[in-house]
């Protein structure tokens, strides 16, 4: 018997068991925000911003959190400061933020910190609980015009996609330059696992492969990249480059590991398209967090990586497609 006749036999509707629900934030600075909650039945649910980019903000697994949380909480995109490091102030960090499409890194050339793509609100929202060759699959689609009268006119489409049973969340993005110039495209899933996913006896694991620190301060621990502190006063962020090779299925994995919590998250990526993966180690008082960032470029604005030869450009008409999904297990 199909699972699909055999819950169809004991259910009177699959939410019982999964589903999605969209809300909105009715107070604070994440007023009108539209959410879409996301619950697949088998102990992962997770809540996505139709509001910012479609972006992920809180995700637990059996009732332990997976993101890191900045104070800002949901802020409304209408909130946006673009000035200098003002993304900051609203940022709501979560699972996932995108950072793009036309500046990745420090404010440069008129361009906001990580640039203003996950301030776009989704156009287009699709929420979709279907059956797919015998799998109860949930999907959260939108389309999110990062556009500018005599600029850019880049278009991105994004699915989130889950299923009743499994640990993994996907999210699939489509690139697309409308326009009749040729447009640099950066791109970064700006990924951050905080409390209890990670923790001062948690470390992070991989395949053999190149590591290259971002600079002296981070050169100076690259024995110790991998490992975990208790939260630290004062903390200098770190950021070191990984570029791993593909497991036989096509996608380059990072794992974090934490016997204390007993769970394995792992951040697995095309590395055709997402050719490096970033790794933010933030071990500060509150901003307690390990970021697993896989890009297509490094997080040093559109100058430096024309000057180390990654600067994608996008030409008109073209499309640009990105993968990639975060495994949860127990240990």
């Amino acid at each position: 018997m199909s699972k699909k006749m055999f819950f169809r036999q004991h259910l009177g509707n699959m939410e019982q068991l999964a589903g999605l629900r969209s809300v909105t934030v009715n107070s604070g600075r994440g007023r009108d925000v539209r959410l879409v909650e996301v619950d697949n039945g088998s102990g992962l649910n997770f809540t996505v911003m139709a509001d910012r980019c479609c972006d992920i903000y809180s995700a637990k697994f059996k009732g332990q959190s997976l993101a890191w949380l900045a104070p800002n909480g949901v802020v409304n995109p209408n909130a946006y400061e673009p000035e200098n490091v003002m993304w900051l102030r609203s940022w709501p960090g979560g699972l996932l933020t995108t950072a793009g499409l036309l500046n990745v890194g420090g404010p440069e050339d008129g361009h906001s910190l990580h640039g203003r793509v996950a301030h776009i609100a989704a156009e287009d929202l699709t929420l979709e609980r279907s059956w797919v060759d015998d799998e109860y699959v949930l999907s959260v689609a939108g389309v999110m015009r990062h556009t500018m009268v005599f600029g850019e006119k880049l278009e991105l489409r994004r699915r989130i996609t889950t299923a009743y049973g499994s640990n993994i969340i996907k999210i699939a993005d489509t690139v697309e330059n409308q326009g009749f110039a040729p447009v640099p495209l950066m791109m970064l899933y700006h990924c951050n696992f905080g409390y209890p996913a990670i923790g001062e006896n948690a470390v992070l694991q991989a395949v053999e492969h190149k590591i290259t620190p971002k600079d002296e301060h981070s050169a100076a621990d690259i024995d110790a990249w991998n490992k975990m502190d208790a939260p630290i006063h004062g903390y200098a962020e770190e950021l070191f480059y990984h570029e791993i090779p593909a497991d036989s299925d096509g996608l380059a994995r990072m794992s974090i590991v934490n016997p204390e919590s007993g769970l394995k998250v792992t951040m697995a990526y095309n590395p055709a398209t997402l050719p490096v993966l970033n790794q933010w180690k933030q071990m500060g008082e509150g901003e307690y967090v390990t970021g697993l960032e896989p890009g297509n470029c490094y997080p040093i604005g559109q100058k430096g990586n024309a000057q180390n030869g990654m600067l994608r450009m996008i030409e008109p008409g073209e499309t640009v497609k990105f993968a990639l999904q975060i495994e949860i297990s127990e240990l």
